[in-house]
This record gives structure tokens, C-alpha cells and sequence, in this order.
């Protein structure tokens, strides 16, 4: 899958949908803007290798738990060479009722899918999560995985509308209020697409894209700007996953 031709199939953002939760306590969007200030190099890396089926789900708000589940679905098939399907519906009401005492359909923020899957065992107890809050971080651990993103999404996100410095029509973005929104997916490559630096998201339900593959795209610049919390990877002890088998648990049938 080429960023050109996600890019071309000019997917709106409000296609989406959205259902993540904003952490108050992650001025985000202006560390990652101090951090492309501070010229961060640019470089392709794709994560499309051991992607699986994109999930189908119609709970709003489990966006967080869908693109959480897709990291680890990558991993498992990189390790162990099967596609599966993990069970975000399970771990989304997980985390509604361990975190927040209700199966209210509000949402989840993007840390919180991490810790209810380590504590359930779908991840081994030895896992680690980094956040990362410059483009020369977010690359770095792009490098070992795809990487849960969200950021306040709206009409104005379709890539059809990427003017060739990477913004979009500003008159796009006026009604839409920072840390609104929100929408949870899964960064799985970085691109030059006209020269300019094109983020390719894996989206947290599907199909939709070229060949329902799910893949949606945007320039890095807007994704800067409308970032809704750190970026969220993790790093898998290699010993401790080869022997792995807890997510087993959670694949669906």
C-alpha cells in the first residue's frame, strides 16, 4: 500500500468517528508543536507488514481500545505468525468499569486500554509503554511498531484537502475546539508524499480506504496541531513475548 494512494482516496475524517477522552493533564499538542519547531528530521517508516483484518466495531467510544488492540495484533503476528482479532469490546467494558465504575459508552483515554490489558494478562506483565512527545521520539518507536494516536478530528481532515505545504483550508478548522473530538487510531507509517511529511493511520474501525483496507492519511503538520495526547507505544520484552501465549484468551472466534 503506496501513502499516494491513500492519500488519493480522500477519506474524510468525519468518516471516522470518534470517542476518545482528552488527558487534562497533557499539554500535547503544544509539546509536539515545540517539537516540530525544533526541525526534527523527517524519515519513511512503514508498518504495514503484519497488519491484520481492521476491526469492524460500531461502539463509539471504544476507538482507543480498537487501535490499543491493533498494536498488539501486529506484534502477536509479527512473533508468532498468525492474524488475529483481539477482543476490544471486552476490553473497552474493562475499562469502563475498572476506571470509571460504569459501562457508560464515553470513551477511554489512550493510556488506559495499556493498563487494564497488562493487568488481564492479554500483554506480558513485563510490557512498557513510552509516550512521546517529538516527531524524532514518535519515529524512533515507529521503528518497533505502529503507534496509537488521537487527535480532534473533523471535516476538514480529508487528504484531498492537503494544500502542497501540508496545511489545510484553515477556514476548515474554525469550529472545531481543541480537544474536542477526540478519535483514537493507529500510526502505522510515515511518508513524503509532494514533498511534504504524510502521517498513514491504520483507522480503529473499518473498512474504509483504498480496498477497505482502513488506512487513512494525513499531513504531519495538521496532526501536530490537533494532537489530543501523547503518543502511546510499547516495548515488548522479546524473551518474555516468544513464550507469550495470554492473548490467546482474547482472540474472537
Amino acid at each position: 500500500m503506496k501513502a499516494r494512494q491513500v492519500v488519493d482516496s480522500g477519506v474524510p475524517f468525519n468518516a471516522l468517528k470518534w470517542g476518545c477522552r482528552p488527558n487534562p493533564n497533557h499539554f500535547s499538542r503544544y509539546m509536539l508543536q515545540q517539537g516540530a519547531k525544533q526541525a526534527d528530521p523527517w524519515r519513511v517508516v512503514e508498518r504495514y507488514d503484519h497488519l491484520c483484518t481492521v476491526a469492524d466495531a460500531q461502539v463509539l467510544g471504544s476507538c482507543t481500545c480498537c487501535a490499543f488492540t491493533q498494536v498488539v495484533e501486529y506484534h502477536i503476528h509479527r512473533a508468532f505468525g498468525v492474524a488475529v482479532q483481539l477482543d476490544y469490546d471486552w476490553l473497552y467494558k474493562a475499562v469502563r468499569q475498572e476506571i470509571y465504575g460504569d459501562e457508560a459508552d464515553e470513551g477511554a483515554q489512550l493510556d488506559e486500554p495499556y493498563l487494564i490489558a497488562k493487568k488481564h494478562g492479554m500483554i506480558p506483565k513485563s510490557t512498557v509503554s513510552h509516550r512521546t512527545t517529538t516527531n524524532a521520539a514518535l519515529l524512533d518507536e515507529l521503528d518497533h511498531g505502529p503507534v496509537v494516536v488521537a487527535y480532534s478530528v473533523h471535516d476538514g481532515w480529508a487528504p484531498r484537502n492537503m494544500a502542497p505545504n501540508g496545511s489545510v483550508d484553515q477556514s476548515l478548522d474554525l469550529h472545531l475546539i481543541p480537544y474536542t473530538n477526540g478519535h483514537a487510531l493507529a500510526l502505522v507509517a510515515t511518508e513524503m508524499v509532494k514533498d511534504v511529511p504524510v502521517r498513514v493511520h491504520r483507522n480503529s474501525w473499518g473498512p474504509l480506504g483504498p480496498d477497505d483496507s482502513g488506512l487513512v492519511a494525513c499531513s504531519d503538520a495538521h496532526a501536530a496541531k490537533w494532537t489530543l495526547d501523547y503518543p502511546l507505544s510499547i516495548r515488548l520484552d522479546t524473551d518474555d513475548w516468544a513464550k507469550w501465549r495470554g492473548w490467546e484468551e482474547f482472540v474472537l472466534a
